[in-house]
């Protein structure tokens, strides 16, 4: 079994929404049972890891992905390989990532490392990010983690955040013919859009440093 076949199959289970997420999850949980990796913790998500080892190192991979939107050429769950790319929904974000981690663990001989793995698969990553939410509340993650999203084969030691704000913007009620001792809530909504248009603007322009491969 190497990483095209296990992409191959990977592909095969539409998790849009998390539609085949029980299914996905047995999947890997069997293939890693064979390399002695335990199920810690199931439920959506799946962690796994080596009995008795330390580990240090962690991965981290969703296993759902967008909506498969109108223009396939191919169907969207089957793996199709023209000239040297491998196409299917989610190939690039992120079962291909996944794919790989699996083949390195079952081509490690992990009785030679001192150390091992945790692997962490999540769901609902694309849209409310309900997998990691409950992993956080499962346990504290390993130092170092690798994380399976796409950067065009350069090595990221970093990753961009989120942050949601909730903004309410209040007004003062007042008569239409008392209109100069009010105060219009949705067009100070507006002038905020504005000048968070202009910051946006502002933000776009400015670029990451690359160094020896490595986005500083």
């Amino acid at each position: 079994m190497d990483v095209e076949n296990i992409l191959e199959q990977l592909v095969k289970f539409n998790t849009i929404q998390d539609k085949e997420n029980t299914k996905i999850i047995n999947y890997i949980e069997k293939i890693l049972n064979k390399k002695n990796f335990k199920t810690e913790y199931k439920s959506k998500c799946l962690v796994m890891s080596l009995d008795k080892k330390i580990n240090r190192l962690g991965f981290l991979g969703h296993t759902d992905t967008v909506i498969s939107e109108e223009g396939w050429i191919t169907n969207p769950f089957t793996l199709v390989k023209k000239k040297e790319k491998l196409i299917g929904l989610g190939t690039c974000d992120m079962k291909g990532g996944i794919a790989s981690i699996i083949q390195a663990i079952l081509e490690t001989d992990w009785n030679k490392l001192r150390y091992g793995i945790k692997v962490y698969f999540t769901y609902d990553e694309e849209i409310n990010f309900a997998g990691i939410k409950e992993l956080i509340e499962f346990e504290k993650f390993p130092n170092y983690i690798i994380i399976g999203e796409p950067t065009n084969n350069i090595v990221m030691n970093s990753s961009k955040g989120l942050l949601e704000l909730q903004l309410i913007f209040n007004g003062i009620s007042a008569h239409s013919s008392l209109l100069n001792q009010g105060e219009n809530a949705i067009e100070r909504c507006l002038e905020f859009l504005d000048e968070l248009k202009i910051f946006y603007k502002d933000l776009k322009k400015e670029k990451n440093k690359v160094k020896n491969d490595l986005i500083i």
